[in-house]
Protein backbone atom coordinates (compact mmCIF):
# COMPACT_ATOMS: atom_id res chain seq x y z
CA UNK A 1 0.00 0.00 0.00
CA UNK A 2 2.92 2.19 0.45
CA UNK A 3 2.75 3.25 -3.71
CA UNK A 4 -0.80 3.65 -3.53
CA UNK A 5 -0.12 5.88 -0.33
CA UNK A 6 3.19 7.41 -2.47
CA UNK A 7 0.45 8.19 -5.51
CA UNK A 8 -2.25 9.62 -3.00
CA UNK A 9 -4.56 6.65 -3.98
CA UNK A 10 -4.61 6.16 -0.44
CA UNK A 11 -3.80 8.42 2.54
CA UNK A 12 -3.19 5.60 4.58
CA UNK A 13 -2.06 1.75 4.60
CA UNK A 14 -4.75 -0.20 5.39
CA UNK A 15 -1.94 -2.89 6.06
CA UNK A 16 -0.01 -0.41 8.48
CA UNK A 17 1.02 -2.52 11.40
CA UNK A 18 1.22 -5.72 9.96
CA UNK A 19 3.98 -7.69 9.86
CA UNK A 20 5.33 -10.68 7.86
CA UNK A 21 7.79 -13.06 9.56
CA UNK A 22 9.89 -14.62 7.56
CA UNK A 23 12.56 -17.17 7.95
CA UNK A 24 16.03 -17.33 6.79
CA UNK A 25 17.29 -19.42 4.30
CA UNK A 26 19.18 -21.79 6.29
CA UNK A 27 16.17 -22.63 8.15
CA UNK A 28 13.72 -24.99 7.45
CA UNK A 29 11.30 -23.63 4.36
CA UNK A 30 15.03 -22.39 2.71
CA UNK A 31 13.95 -19.39 0.81
CA UNK A 32 10.20 -20.06 0.72
CA UNK A 33 7.86 -17.14 1.48
CA UNK A 34 6.21 -17.88 4.35
CA UNK A 35 2.04 -18.47 5.03
CA UNK A 36 0.19 -16.03 6.64
CA UNK A 37 -0.54 -16.11 10.63
CA UNK A 38 -3.97 -16.58 11.01
CA UNK A 39 -4.26 -13.02 12.98
CA UNK A 40 -2.28 -11.26 10.04
CA UNK A 41 -5.62 -12.79 8.07
CA UNK A 42 -8.24 -11.50 10.25
CA UNK A 43 -6.72 -8.08 10.59
CA UNK A 44 -6.63 -7.68 6.51
CA UNK A 45 -10.08 -8.98 5.91
CA UNK A 46 -11.34 -6.43 9.25
CA UNK A 47 -9.27 -3.72 7.85
CA UNK A 48 -11.38 -0.43 6.65
CA UNK A 49 -11.01 -1.97 2.92
CA UNK A 50 -13.49 -4.53 3.22
CA UNK A 51 -15.31 -3.13 6.69
CA UNK A 52 -16.17 0.16 5.69
CA UNK A 53 -13.57 3.25 5.15
CA UNK A 54 -13.90 7.10 4.90
CA UNK A 55 -13.40 7.40 1.10
CA UNK A 56 -12.34 5.82 -1.79
CA UNK A 57 -8.84 7.79 -0.66
CA UNK A 58 -9.12 7.30 2.83
CA UNK A 59 -9.50 3.58 2.90
CA UNK A 60 -6.92 2.99 6.20
CA UNK A 61 -9.36 5.16 8.23
CA UNK A 62 -13.16 3.34 9.41
CA UNK A 63 -16.23 4.80 7.79
CA UNK A 64 -18.56 3.33 5.93
CA UNK A 65 -17.41 3.75 1.93
CA UNK A 66 -17.05 -0.07 0.85
CA UNK A 67 -15.58 0.03 -2.91
CA UNK A 68 -15.68 -3.21 -4.57
CA UNK A 69 -13.01 -2.44 -6.83
CA UNK A 70 -9.44 -4.63 -7.85
CA UNK A 71 -8.12 -4.36 -4.26
CA UNK A 72 -11.07 -5.26 -2.57
CA UNK A 73 -11.90 -8.29 -5.04
CA UNK A 74 -7.84 -9.16 -5.97
CA UNK A 75 -8.04 -9.87 -1.90
CA UNK A 76 -11.02 -11.87 -1.89
CA UNK A 77 -10.02 -14.02 -4.58
CA UNK A 78 -6.32 -14.31 -3.91
CA UNK A 79 -7.18 -15.69 -0.64
CA UNK A 80 -10.23 -17.70 -1.80
CA UNK A 81 -8.50 -19.49 -4.57
CA UNK A 82 -4.78 -19.46 -4.38
CA UNK A 83 -4.45 -17.89 -8.06
CA UNK A 84 -1.34 -15.46 -8.86
CA UNK A 85 -2.06 -12.08 -8.47
CA UNK A 86 -1.62 -11.54 -12.35
CA UNK A 87 -4.01 -14.58 -12.92
CA UNK A 88 -6.34 -12.35 -10.91
CA UNK A 89 -5.70 -9.19 -12.78
CA UNK A 90 -5.80 -10.80 -16.02
CA UNK A 91 -9.62 -12.14 -15.62
CA UNK A 92 -12.03 -11.42 -17.91
CA UNK A 93 -16.21 -11.44 -16.75
CA UNK A 94 -16.22 -14.60 -19.64
CA UNK A 95 -13.56 -16.12 -17.86
CA UNK A 96 -15.88 -16.68 -14.73
CA UNK A 97 -18.37 -20.17 -15.58
CA UNK A 98 -20.11 -22.15 -14.71
CA UNK A 99 -19.24 -26.18 -15.37
CA UNK A 100 -20.74 -29.73 -13.84
CA UNK A 101 -22.70 -26.80 -11.34
CA UNK A 102 -19.28 -25.24 -9.63
CA UNK A 103 -18.65 -21.75 -10.61
CA UNK A 104 -15.63 -21.17 -10.97
CA UNK A 105 -12.63 -19.63 -12.86
CA UNK A 106 -11.13 -20.44 -16.45
CA UNK A 107 -7.19 -19.90 -16.19
CA UNK A 108 -5.95 -20.15 -19.44
CA UNK A 109 -3.85 -17.76 -22.01
CA UNK A 110 -5.60 -15.56 -24.05
CA UNK A 111 -5.26 -12.45 -25.62
CA UNK A 112 -3.61 -10.07 -22.97
CA UNK A 113 -3.33 -12.89 -20.63
CA UNK A 114 -0.18 -15.16 -20.39
CA UNK A 115 0.32 -17.91 -18.31
CA UNK A 116 3.79 -18.62 -15.81
CA UNK A 117 3.92 -22.11 -16.90
CA UNK A 118 2.11 -24.64 -19.34
CA UNK A 119 0.24 -26.19 -16.58
CA UNK A 120 -1.18 -23.14 -15.31
CA UNK A 121 -4.28 -23.50 -17.73
CA UNK A 122 -6.96 -25.24 -15.25
CA UNK A 123 -10.71 -24.84 -13.51
CA UNK A 124 -10.50 -22.72 -10.63
CA UNK A 125 -13.71 -23.14 -8.32
CA UNK A 126 -14.86 -20.33 -6.58
CA UNK A 127 -15.24 -20.04 -3.27
CA UNK A 128 -19.08 -19.26 -1.93
CA UNK A 129 -17.23 -16.25 -0.18
CA UNK A 130 -16.89 -14.95 -3.68
CA UNK A 131 -20.47 -15.68 -5.04
CA UNK A 132 -21.85 -14.76 -2.05
CA UNK A 133 -20.10 -11.32 -2.35
CA UNK A 134 -21.14 -10.87 -6.36
CA UNK A 135 -18.80 -12.54 -8.66
CA UNK A 136 -21.36 -13.59 -10.57
CA UNK A 137 -22.71 -10.42 -10.97
CA UNK A 138 -19.80 -9.04 -11.46
CA UNK A 139 -18.41 -11.25 -14.61
CA UNK A 140 -22.01 -10.85 -16.23
CA UNK A 141 -21.53 -6.96 -15.86
CA UNK A 142 -17.85 -7.08 -17.55
CA UNK A 143 -18.97 -9.84 -20.36
CA UNK A 144 -16.19 -10.02 -22.63
CA UNK A 145 -14.08 -6.82 -20.83
CA UNK A 146 -11.61 -7.27 -18.16
CA UNK A 147 -13.14 -8.01 -14.70
CA UNK A 148 -10.92 -5.28 -13.45
CA UNK A 149 -10.51 -2.06 -15.96
CA UNK A 150 -9.01 -0.31 -14.06
CA UNK A 151 -5.83 -2.21 -14.07
CA UNK A 152 -3.65 -0.85 -16.81
CA UNK A 153 -1.08 -3.25 -18.40
CA UNK A 154 2.81 -1.56 -17.97
CA UNK A 155 5.30 -1.63 -20.36
CA UNK A 156 5.44 -5.52 -19.67
CA UNK A 157 2.19 -5.82 -20.43
CA UNK A 158 1.81 -6.52 -16.99
CA UNK A 159 -1.62 -5.57 -15.67
CA UNK A 160 -0.96 -6.13 -11.94
CA UNK A 161 2.16 -4.42 -11.32
CA UNK A 162 0.64 -1.05 -9.57
CA UNK A 163 -1.77 -3.57 -7.71
CA UNK A 164 1.64 -5.94 -6.56
CA UNK A 165 2.99 -2.48 -5.01
CA UNK A 166 -0.30 -1.85 -2.76
CA UNK A 167 -0.25 -5.33 -1.85
CA UNK A 168 3.51 -5.09 -0.68
CA UNK A 169 2.40 -2.81 1.79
Amino acid sequence: FRYAVRTGLLDVSPAEGMAFVARSKTQDQEGKRQPFTLNAVRAFFESPLYSGSASKVRRADPGSYVSKDAIWWTGLILFHSGMRLEECGGLRGRDIQERDGVIGFIIEPSEGRSLKTVTATRFVPAHSVLVRAGLVELAKKCGDGWLFPELVADRHGTRTSALSKVFAG
